[in-house]
């Protein structure tokens, strides 16, 4: 069930897991609900989804103010 709270090292293995950036380069992570995660690497944000037709993984740089 993807609507429980995952740990932010839960998200970093998906991430790394899933595109292959290391869970230890990624700075801050948060999940935004089913599928969709954002976090920082590398000093740049980014939004990484995955698409409802497909299935397939999208990441997209997005600058985000973090709260």
């Amino acid at each position: 069930d993807m609507n429980c709270r995952y740990t932010d090292e839960e998200l970093k293995e998906d991430v790394e897991r899933t595109i292959g950036i290391r869970a230890k380069d990624i700075e801050k992570i948060q999940f935004c609900g089913l599928w969709h995660i954002r976090f920082r690497a590398f000093g740049t944000d980014f939004y990484y989804y995955r698409g409802d037709s497909d299935d397939t993984v999208h990441l997209v740089e997005s600058p985000w103010k973090w709260a």
